[in-house]
């Protein structure tokens, strides 16, 4: 019980049992801490799994409220859901004090050594669609190299005898192989924020890029002028840094945590892929760099299928406040509705949480003392009042934040 009256969930220390030896407690038969410290505590897990420091009492409250305040009895049972947020707070102990069934007590074991082929059809169509958008994204960048041979004599550049620009025109040589990755980073990039977070979703804003770059390919194809082609080569970046951005964020919201890694490295795989395929495409057509350019054009025709079959991020649309989708989503993507009440549950829990510890206001202290007592929209609330800007600001403001960034600015400068 801390200042407010509001108990809080416990941590997990040692103590010593009646032979002397350390054992581990259970949560909620120890003593509790503020969740503040809980949150800028990293190596205790307060952000992943705010459910394990709660009473299991206090979480069946709170998932009646949550099913009555966002209308799931058309979607989900009740009890289902309590099963998959005790699930979700402390797998271990559920399973020892729980009645499963043989296809629930299955599924949960083989999450301890997930497999790729045993994930569920939906899952694989969604990872699929983003592997073939990596696909896209490296043929874009390799196409143009064998084109670079044969498009500044043929669009009126002043080159010499073996056919390289001189002159003043070297520098639109550069302008035009170059502005591809300044569109992917000043427009491409910034325009997958509204894309992503206030119009499309996920699926629609990996849609638009796949539009971005059938359109540049099939243009840059027909060009005449090398002004011609410097906007084609624009409009391919801008799908690039648009795909770039969002699909690492649908194929991490979509996998299972324990699997996650693996598949984000598929990202890089198929980007190098497609880079394969580009400087392919240009051997087979190495006499028309018309042909070589507007080949990238192939992989987003099953990307743009795919898009429109595959299931929305989960988490989009809960930031839409559109739970009982996701959830129906979460059914297609995990083996088992238990598995399904159980994500559902803690990726609100979840955002709930980062919500109130990312917000400005003056109460943070209390709201994370009792985030559970008003949060079903807190994140929806907040994520309305906020913009790009003030997103991006939190990169760098915010401690957890701060330390991804970091790190991932230093791999990516190195690379």
């Amino acid at each position: 019980m801390n200042h407010t009256g509001i108990e809080l969930g416990p941590i997990s220390p040692q103590l010593p049992n009646q032979n002397g030896h350390q054992q581990q407690q259970r949560p909620g038969n120890i003593p509790r801490q503020r969740f503040e410290d809980l949150l800028r505590n990293n190596q205790l897990g307060i952000v992943d799994n705010p459910l394990y420091y709660r009473n299991p009492e206090d979480i069946l409250h709170d998932v009646e409220e949550f099913y009555e305040v966002h209308k799931l009895t058309d979607v989900v049972d009740v009890e289902l859901l309590k099963r998959g947020a005790l699930l979700a707070r402390d797998r271990d102990e559920f399973m020892e004090d729980n009645i499963l069934s043989s296809v629930e007590r299955r599924a949960l074991l083989r999450e301890e050594n997930p497999k790729f082929w045993q994930q569920t059809r939906e899952l694989k169509t969604v990872l699929l669609t983003c592997c073939i958008g990596a696909i896209v994204q490296g043929w874009s960048q390799a196409n143009i190299n064998g084109a670079n041979l044969f498009w500044p004599t043929e669009l009126g550049l002043d080159v010499d005898a073996q056919g390289n620009p001189q002159g003043g025109d070297s520098w639109i040589f550069g302008l035009v192989n170059s502005s591809t990755y300044f569109a992917a980073s000043l427009v491409g990039g910034w325009l997958s924020d509204p894309l992503n977070e206030h119009f499309f979703g996920r699926r629609g804003a990996l849609s638009a890029a796949g539009i971005f770059s059938l359109a540049a390919s099939i243009g840059s194809a027909y060009t005449q002028s090398w002004l011609a082609l410097f906007f084609c080569r624009c409009l391919q970046g801008i799908g690039m840094g648009a795909k770039a951005a969002v699909v690492p964020i649908f194929e991490s919201e979509v996998s299972p945590a324990r699997i996650r890694g693996r598949l984000l490295v598929s990202w890089q795989t198929f980007t190098a892929f497609g880079i394969f395929l580009g400087a392919s495409s240009n051997l087979i057509f190495h006499t028309n760099w018309r042909l070589q350019i507007g080949s990238a054009f192939i992989p987003t025709i099953p990307l743009l299928c795919l898009v429109f079959i595959c299931s929305e991020s989960p988490h989009w649309l809960l930031k839409g406040n559109r739970y009982g989708e996701a959830y129906v989503v979460l059914q297609r993507l995990r083996e088992t509705p238990l598995q399904a009440a159980r994500d559902l549950y803690n990726l609100h829990a979840q955002i709930q949480v980062e919500t109130i510890l990312f917000s400005r206001n003056q109460n943070v202290s209390i709201q994370l003392d009792r985030w559970d007592r008003h949060a079903n929209n807190l994140f929806q609330e907040e994520f309305n009042r906020t913009n790009f800007f003030g997103r991006l600001v939190q990169l760098f403001t915010v401690e957890r934040n701060r330390r991804a960034s970091l790190a991932a600015s230093v791999v990516m400068a190195s690379q």
